[in-house]
């Protein structure tokens, strides 16, 4: 059985790679250098680290829908869009 966590990571990779060009690269190393960073954590240390994640697919989808052929967007954005994670509060 697939883990939690390596879900979540599968899924906002796989939306990040959808990301518009400009920062996708950037985008995609920080999701695989704080997964990395958070790897070693517990179960509890953790959940603060996952729901950080679910926030960011939910903003990611947002972009991801887009149609780049469009004249304008329009995308309903969060107080914050990109959350802080947990340890650099």
């Amino acid at each position: 059985m697939l883990h939690p966590t390596l879900g979540v990571y599968r899924r906002i990779l796989f939306l990040a790679k959808r990301f518009p060009r400009c920062n996708r690269l950037k985008i995609i190393e920080e999701i695989r250098s704080e997964f990395r960073r958070n790897a070693t954590l517990g179960p509890e240390e953790a959940k603060p680290c996952i729901q950080l994640a679910h926030d960011s697919i939910k903003q990611l989808q947002q972009y991801v829908s887009l149609d780049p052929a469009a004249t304008s967007w329009n995308v309903k954005m969060t107080e914050t869009p990109m959350p802080v994670p947990p340890e650099k509060k």
